[in-house]
């Protein structure tokens, strides 16, 4: 740090804080929060489709959006209620074999 450059000893400075970081802050990876198991693929696409529906039908209010956003929503929600109920039903059918 005793030279007249600023540059170098900006650019010293700078080494030896992420250094110190590397050295004494500790990292770990975090983990991906696991959703529902009835939520898959197939759910996560008729929720994004009706997603993008509503904002078009927010910025361009027509009763056509209208109507295909309601039967969008209608669709998703029976996908979920059915992919939720085969859940429980694996789950109970599980139970039924292994209790712990």
């Amino acid at each position: 740090m005793s030279s007249d450059d600023i540059d170098s000893s900006a650019v010293f400075f700078q080494d030896q804080v992420l250094a110190a970081v590397e050295q004494h802050i500790p990292t770990i990876k975090l983990k991906q929060k696991a959703g529902p198991p009835w939520i898959d693929k197939d759910v996560m696409k008729l929720v994004r489709k009706k997603k993008a529906l509503w904002k078009r039908l927010k910025n361009n209010p027509s009763t056509e959006l209208t109507s295909n956003f309601k039967l969008l929503r209608k669709e998703t929600k029976k996908l979920i209620s059915s992919k939720y109920c085969k859940s429980l039903n694996s789950l109970a059918d599980k139970l039924k074999s292994n209790p712990k």
